[in-house]
This record gives structure tokens, sequence and C-alpha cells, in this order.
């Protein structure tokens, strides 16, 4: 009998205690035992002049004396109080969680003090936060208000617990509290915690008092946005467009500095309106034109005057069309500026259009635009071009006699338009037809210093019918220098390998023209003599270059660039002393709270002998011996991912995932060669790099789980999202943005479709080319995949219409298929308003499916 009572006890200890412990391990709690915390500060309340008034410690609890919401403080920093008091931060340390503040004052003042902690979590997920007091407090959560005690509890504390919600990375909670000696408590004291789910000690929810953190998708809001600059005609300041983010209105205000070169002390600080674009000196320097946005309902698009001995602003010029490309005549009398037509007027109710014509499908295609002349002194303006087609850019000669122009003239076979090089003189308004030509699009014309020759961008060649005439990507861009007189050019860049990418200079002094350029998947400024044909990169001290300028007759720089490790700044380079300093810039202050991760080259050569250059970025917090998801990003159609500072790239390392990025043939800026092999690819070659490339990687690094990786794409590259996930089962999630499913539906209803064709499906038609339309095209493959697919598209795509989306979304639900899709309604390609929430959307996505953590995911989409 014994032996049956001790057995059955430890049934019972064996089953029914583990039962219930196991219970009670779904939630822990976390006493949070360390704080930064402020010294108690005497709060003076304001003054009542009315009998029996006062204002209570409550009242002073809602009393905002600090920036609260953007609150990330650090040991030793110090706050302005009142009159010149401050207070400090300081580091206090409890093993019971509970925190005790000083009652000490001087006189009976009310006292305020503040605490604040960081917590970061390694994954999504929901919790508490526990408060257990008597005094009053405000409890502050990643910059906003979710808790308030507003009296105080004499007989025991009050227990608050309000519900926060964990994304990956770190998270303030801050802390206001009061203590009046009116009160008469004899405590101030506050015992915190945080109560969350049990998903094992890697996940539990840390307490630090660093504010140190990965990469958020909001870091950057806060800083200033370098827009474009230049340098002045004396060549002693520079203009430089800046703009600030306004979280209330969630867009930017922006604002023109000029300062100065040697000291760069701001010397004028311009600020007429919230979105200020272009800036043009005048030729002497004494005047700026800028073109802005006005504000209100009924706002118009701008051109101003500055001038800087009076310090006076001026509108000279309001549309209610777009104002393009603007430019002052050299005596500094006039602006030539191109404005858009006024849009033709619709009857009323009218539902049914005709299109006779491929440039129908546009409706901006009766807005035309054309070049116009306005004086400065009395706002006369006067059109210069008129016609049914319109003028895309134009170029002042240097004695200021000729405006070079090009006009885009639609004809009814490939290339589908031809640009017709034109010259007007300003005197008298004699005009001169130098040619018609077939590249795709000519832009970025400037004359010699001489006025004979003009040089310009086009893609690789004339785009022929004749069959004979060998097809190039025209996205490969080339400098061509244009004969004036003999009508004549010939391409300056013949054995050039990298991609002109603009930002033309023709130097008056030393005659050299200058440039930017995509060398492989870096931008870099280069220099070349048109008549010795040698080209030089300049070695600037920071490379992935986004814009210069530089002085006449000398190589001193100011440039801005954002190399993979730090955000863009202003620089200013002599490359003849070596003098280089930072004009603008913010990437020290954003790394003292922003860590970065860092990256490796993987560059591997592919079956087909050629180098395909890639690299990738380790996890934020990488611990050798432990395995990694990874996320693959690629564009694979025309440009390559470039050597810049990425965002969201940082975004998903600080999330704890791998991401590999390679540019796999057909890209520009690697020779034309190897661009060259876009046409007609859809899908094959570079495909076949990307599958290669992710299997090398894997195999090459041990720490990536390669049975968890995930791929996305936007556009082209959301086409290669569905093509690699009909080609293989390797990956195990897949987004493709705003993507191509069908090629011959994209081909006829996208608006540029016909035209993009025209070089990534050179003479290939749904009639002649079925391997293409059809073999290539994911749709038709649908029942091979196996990924689950997230697709995201805008409702109002006109690039690729969102119906690309629908057709791949209805075919894998008709095959019981694994797939979501996400509309924006009224969204245009690229879901520009939406950026953030599609960055968002993605990263649930890929946890739910490499991590195995679908909560985020599941709560966005909670009925």
């Amino acid at each position: 009998m014994k032996c049956l009572k001790l057995l059955a006890l430890t049934l019972v200890f064996l089953i029914i205690v583990p039962y219930f412990l196991f219970a009670r391990q779904g939630k822990i709690e976390i006493r949070i035992e360390k704080w930064l915390k402020t010294n108690s500060a005497e709060t003076v309340a304001p003054k009542s002049f009315e009998k029996d008034k006062k204002f209570s410690a409550s009242k002073l609890l809602s009393e905002k004396f600090i920036d609260i919401e953007n609150l990330k403080p650090e040991k030793g920093e110090m706050l302005d109080w009142y009159l010149k008091e401050n207070i400090v931060w300081n580091q206090v340390y409890s093993l019971n969680g509970e925190l005790e503040l000083s009652k000490y004052s001087k006189g009976n003042s009310i006292l305020t003090a503040y605490a604040a902690c960081y917590i970061k979590s390694k994954r999504w997920q929901k919790a508490k936060i526990k408060m257990i007091t008597s005094n009053y407090l405000s409890i502050w959560f990643d910059g906003k208000e979710i808790g308030k005690k507003v009296s105080i509890s004499k007989e025991k504390p009050e227990t608050i617990i309000k519900d926060i919600t964990l994304t990956t990375g770190k998270h303030i909670l801050v802390l206001k509290t009061l203590f009046d000696p009116e009160d008469e408590l004899e405590e101030w004291k506050i015992k915190a915690s945080i109560i969350a789910n049990d998903y094992g000690k890697e996940f539990q929810p840390e307490i630090s008092l660093s504010k140190r953190h990965g990469v958020t998708l909001d870091d950057l809001n806060k800083f200033n946005t370098i827009g474009s600059f230049s340098i002045s005609p004396v060549q002693n300041l520079y203009s430089v467009v800046l703009s600030k983010y306004i979280p209330d209105k969630k867009s930017r205000f922006s604002w023109i500095e000029l300062r100065s070169i040697d000291t760069n002390e701001i010397i004028h600080t311009l600020n007429k309106r919230e979105s200020i674009s272009r800036v043009r000196w005048s030729p002497v320097g004494d005047r700026l034109a800028f073109s802005a946005r006005g504000t209100g309902k009924n706002a118009k698009n701008e051109i101003w005057i500055y001038n800087l001995g009076n310090k006076t602003y001026e509108k000279i010029f309001e549309s209610d069309q777009s104002i393009g490309q603007f430019e002052w005549t050299k005596d500094g009398m006039s602006l030539l500026y191109i404005l858009q037509d006024k849009k033709t007027k619709v009857k009323k109710n009218k539902k049914i259009t005709i299109l006779t014509e491929l440039y129908h499908k546009w409706d901006y295609w009766d807005r035309r635009t054309h070049l116009w002349i306005i004086s400065i002194n009395d706002k006369t303006k006067h059109r210069l071009t008129y016609g049914e087609w319109s003028v895309s850019s134009f170029a002042l000669s240097n004695d200021g006699k000729r405006v070079a122009f090009i006009r885009s003239l639609p004809i009814e076979e490939r290339p589908y338009s031809k640009q017709q090089f034109a010259i007007l003189r300003l005197k008298g308004l004699k005009s001169k037809i130098l040619g018609e030509y077939r590249f795709q699009g000519i832009s970025n014309l400037k004359w010699s210093p001489d006025d004979k020759y003009i040089v310009f961008t086009a893609g690789a060649s004339e785009v022929f019918k004749d069959v004979s005439v060998k097809d190039h990507n025209q996205y490969n861009s080339h400098l061509y220098i244009y004969n004036v007189n003999k009508k004549t050019y010939y391409k300056l860049t013949e054995n050039f390998k990298p991609s002109i990418r603009g930002n033309i200079l023709w130097d008056s002094i030393s005659g050299n023209i200058y440039f930017t350029g995509l060398d492989k998947s870096t931008a870099e400024v280069f220099v070349v003599s048109p008549d010795t044909k040698n080209f030089r990169k300049v070695l600037l001290p920071v490379s992935s270059i986004y814009s210069y300028d530089k002085m006449r007759g000398k190589e001193k720089f100011l440039f801005t660039a954002a190399p993979m490790d730090r955000i863009s700044q202003l620089y200013y380079y002599d490359c003849s002393t070596g003098n280089f300093k930072i004009l603008i810039g913010n990437d020290a202050d954003y790394k003292k709270e922003v860590v970065l991760s860092r990256y490796e080259n993987f560059d591997f050569v592919n079956s087909d002998g050629r180098k395909i250059e890639g690299w990738f970025y380790y996890p934020l917090d990488f611990e050798p011996g432990k395995k990694y998801p990874m996320i693959v990003y690629y564009y694979g159609g025309v440009y390559p991912t470039t050597r810049n500072f990425n965002l969201y790239f940082n975004f998903l390392t600080a999330n704890g995932y791998v991401v590999y990025t390679l540019n796999p043939v057909g890209a520009i800026g690697y020779g034309q060669e190897f661009a060259d092999l876009h046409l007609n690819d859809w899908g094959t070659k570079a495909a076949e790099d990307i599958i290669e490339g992710v299997k090398k990687i894997v195999k090459a690094k041990p720490f990536i789980d390669g049975s968890k990786i995930g791929i996305y794409g936007g556009s082209y590259g959301g086409f290669m999202t569905m093509t690699l996930i009909t080609k293989t089962d390797m990956f195990a999630a897949a987004c493709s943005q705003y993507g191509i499913s069908n090629i011959a539906s994209y081909w006829g209803a996208g608006w540029w479709g016909f035209a993009y064709g025209d070089v990534a499906l050179a003479r290939s038609y749904p009639w002649n080319r079925q391997d293409v339309f059809v073999d290539k095209s994911p749709l038709y493959h649908a029942d091979k995949i196996k990924t689950p697919l997230l697709l995201l598209h805008g409702t109002g795509d006109t690039n690729v219409p969102s119906e690309e989306s629908d057709q791949m979304f209805t075919a894998l639900k008709v095959l019981g298929k694994d797939v979501a899709y996400v509309r924006f309604a009224g969204e245009n390609h690229g879901i520009r308003g939406f950026r953030k929430e599609v960055q968002l959307m993605m990263l649930e996505w890929y946890d739910k499916y490499l991590k195995g953590q679908p909560e985020a995911w599941n709560e966005r989409w909670k009925k």
C-alpha cells in the first residue's frame, strides 16, 4: 500500500506539477533594475492671480517641460531647467526593480524628476509595462504617452499596466514623476517591470542605458537632406538647397543657404517657400533665381529672384503648369525656361475618347513643353517655340546669342520617337534645324567654350528598323560631340566602359569635359579631353557621387556622396593641395545613435566566364557559430544596384538578416557588351546568375541558413522575383513589388511598355516571338511555384499596371498556392505614398516564413 501511495505521489509530481509550471511559463516578468534618472528639480507652478486657485501637481504632470516625444538621453547629458538650473542624467541601479527618487528640496516646492531606459527586443512581440507607485506618474513609450496617474495613493501603491508592442530593435521608456511635499507621502518610489511572452531566453526583452541602436526607417528624418548646390560665378560663395522632414505635416520644408567656400559661414538664408527645387546664379553672382511651389489649395509653380545686395525677394513668374529647366541669359536681364502648355479642355461628362496614336495612351500627351523667355525688370514674357512636339532640353551658347534645343517627335516605327536638333537665334528668332536623329533620347546639352560644338548624352546608337543594324541596350548612356557647322556627330565614349550619368561641365579654361559616370556599381567623376580622347577618373576622397560642381579652370570640387558606410554629405576637395573638408553633413551625429552593419564583397565568375559583382551585409548582432536567414535583392534589369548607403538593407540587418545583392548580366556600367545581354533575356541569364550567386554564397558562408532565404525586387525586379520562383524552390519567401507577370499585357497596356520593350524586347513582338512573350512570362509557369509570394502593387500604376499582379494572384489562388496580394489605392509606380508601410510589410512577411514568427503579419491584418 505504501508503495502505491508513493507511486501516486510520484505521478502527481511528474505529471500535474509540470503541467502547472508549464502553464505559468507562458508569461515572464522582467524587473527594470537600471535607469537613467535626473536629479529632482524644483518646479515653479504658474502664478495664479485669483484667490484660492492653485496650479496643482496633477496639472503640472501634463505640462511639457521638455521634449519627451524626441527624448533619447545618455549618461551625463544635461537638460536646461528653469532659470539656467540644469538637471543631469545619471545611471542608477536597483536589484529589486524599485526606483527611488530624492525628496530633498531647499524650500517646499513641488519636485519633478525623469527616468528613462531603453528596451531591446530581438523579435516582434506584444508585452505590457507594469508600474507600481503611490506618486504622480506619466508613462511614455517611443515618444507617446501611454498612461498617466494623476492622483496620489496614500493607503497603498497603485498598479498600472499598459500594453506595448516591441518590434525588433530598441525602444525608449520615459517616466515623468512629481512629488508634492503638501501631499505628506513618505515615499517617492516606482517599481517597474515588463511582462512578456516567454519565447525563450534569446528573445527576452533586455534593458539598456545606451541609445545606440540598429537602423530604423525613421532615423534619417531628424537630419537635413541636401538638395541641389552650385558655386557662384565669382567663386567665393556656394548655394545649397536643404530640407527637413516635418512629422506633423508628413512633408518636407526646404530653404536655401548661401555659404562662404573658404569658411563655410552662412551668409544668407532664403526660406521664402516650403518647397524649393532648382537654383541658378546670375552671370555676375549678384542675384539668385530659384523655382518653388507656393502654398495652399491653389498653390502655383513659381520663379523667384533674390538680390544679394539689398536682400530682397521678387516673384517674377507663376503658373499652374509645370516649370522645367531655366537659365539666365548672359546679360543677366532675362531668364530662359521650359513651360508646359495648359491641358486641353475636355467637355464635361465626356466618357468616350478615341486613340489614334501610341502616345495617346499618355494622359499628358497634349500638354507640350516649349521654350519661353521672361524679362527680369518688366516681367514681360514671350514664347520662343511652338508646335506639336515638346522641347525637352536646351543650352544657351557662351556668347549668349543662340539656344540649342531638342524636340522629340513621335514616329510610327521603332524607336517610336526621333529627336530634332535645332538652334534658335534669340535676336530675330531665326531658327535652323540641324538634323533629326533616332536615338531613344538626347539630353544634357552643353556648348564648347568656342561655341563650335555641343556635347550631349544619348544611348549606345541610333535605332533603325533595318535588321542589319545591331541592337544595343540603349540605357547604357554615352557622350557624343556634335559639330554645329558640319551637322555631324561622333561618339566620344566608344571604348569607355562606364555608363554616363550626366552632370556635364565643359570647362571654359581647360577645354576639358567633366561628367559623372557609373563605373560598375559606383558613381564617380570623370574628365576627358575632346582632342586626345583620354579619360581620367577624378580621384575624390569619397566615392559613390551623387552630384558635383567645380571652379572654372581648377579642380576644386563641391560634391555630394553617400558610400555604403555613411549617409549623404556635402564635401569640398582641392585636387592640387589635397584640402578636404565636410561642408554639410550629419554622419557623425547619425552614428552617435545608429550602428551600421559591416559588409563584404562577394564577386564570382558565372558559368559563362563573366565576373558578377555583388556584396553582402552581416546581421547587426552577428555571432559566429549561429545560423541566419538571408534576403536577396536584385533588379535584374538595366540598372545595377549601386554602392550607396542603403537604409533598407541596414534595416533588414538590424532585424537579424544577412542581406545579399548582386548585379547580374544586362546591367549598365559594366561595358556595352555586358549591358547588351539584357536584350530579350527576360529572366534567362539574369536568373541563372542570381541562382548561381545564392548557391555560391551559401556554400562559402556557413552562417547563412540555406533553407531560410527570401528574395525581392521591384518593377523588372518584381518580374525577376516571379520568374525565379518558377525556376527553383530554393527560396522560402518572395516579394514582388509592382512586377510584370505577363510580358504581352505589360507591353500592350503599360504606358511605356512598348518603348521599354523596344530595348528589352528588341524586334520581338507577341506575333513573332512566343518563345519570349509566353515562355518567359512567369504567369504561364505559375503551376511550378512553391514559394510563398507577396504581391505589392498600386492601382494607379501607369508604368506596370496592377493587372500584372492581379493575373498572378488569380493564377496562384486557383492553383491553391500560398500568396497574398496588397493593393494600394491610387498609388502609381513605386508606391511612394506608402513606402514605409511597404517596407514593414516585407519584413513581416519574411519574419513569418524565414523566422517562423507570424505574429506581426497576423496582427497587421487582424480584423
